[in-house]
């Protein structure tokens, strides 16, 4: 595995980021979400309480992606989710840093005002 050297930044498919850029990144994939989950299911309880109350959540390894019910694009929930663990993956290796262990929590919204 090749270590970027510290302060020389990381290359996403070949696009050449400076490190407060990545750490930006990671970041906001940090704050999207902390709370367990391992297992793969889709709820139809309301899951949290104010606007989203009433969403639906389906979970895929560790990543809890909410929606409202009836999404359009349920059928390619798991698909979605491999592509955030493949990007997570490479951020955290570009920056080589310890696998991203917690939970990603996505709020999955395609409607008006989006």
């Amino acid at each position: 595995m090749h270590l970027p050297e510290l302060g020389k930044g990381a290359s996403f498919g070949g696009v050449r980021i400076k490190p407060v850029i990545a750490a930006q990144i990671i970041f906001l994939l940090l704050l999207a979400g902390i709370v367990g989950c391992s297992k793969r299911e889709s709820k139809t309880k309301g899951v949290v309480e104010g606007p989203y109350a009433g969403w639906e959540y389906y979970n895929f390894e560790n990543i809890r992606l909410f929606h409202p019910p009836g999404h359009l694009n349920k059928p390619d929930f798991e698909n979605i989710c491999r592509h955030y663990i493949s990007a997570i993956s490479q951020i955290t290796e570009q920056l080589a840093m310890p696998p991203f262990t917690d939970t990603l929590l996505i709020f999955y919204y395609t409607g008006y005002g989006q």
